[in-house]
């Protein structure tokens, strides 16, 4: 049985034992890979102008919840509430989830700077990607099938 505990909490460890875990489960892997150090650079080194006074969050800390509430499944900045209720979120993400209002300023308030540093991180995050990868080809599955939908189905234009 291989053991991992988290980096960002020691008190949590991940294992592969078979065990059931969480709907969000995940989380815990996810954790590990933002704390890891070549993604903690990356994330410490986007320089938002921030000049917010009298702040609890750093913009990349907001950035990040922003990042974990997408990746997890949540589209919209309402569920920021619920998470900071959440104890799993509270043991995996250390740090305190900040609220909803918090992260619709966040979101209401980058700036075209900001937006340009998130491009330039999304850059550094590919090329990263590239080095690492030995890929030589990429295949494009492209599914032209057209089925139609009838009454009133949920994403019917997907």
């Amino acid at each position: 049985m291989t053991q991992k505990v988290l980096p960002s909490n020691p008190l949590v460890a991940v294992s592969d034992n078979g065990a059931p875990i969480t709907s969000d489960g995940g989380n815990v892997l996810l954790s590990m890979f933002l704390n890891s150090p070549v993604v903690s650079r990356l994330f410490n080194n986007v320089e938002f102008n921030d000049n917010r006074k009298n702040t609890r969050y750093a913009k990349v800390e907001l950035l990040l919840q922003m990042l974990i509430q997408v990746i997890e499944g949540y589209r919209n900045d309402d569920v920021a509430d619920y998470l900071t209720q959440d104890i799993e979120h509270r043991l995996v993400y250390v740090q305190n989830m900040a609220s909803q209002p918090t992260i619709s300023r966040f979101l209401s308030h980058l700036t075209n700077e900001d937006i340009d540093d998130l491009q330039a991180l999304n850059r550094r995050i590919v090329s990263l990607i590239d080095e690492r990868s030995a890929n030589t080809e990429l295949v494009l599955d492209l599914d032209s099938t057209y089925f139609e939908t009838f009454g009133h189905q949920e994403k019917n234009w997907f």
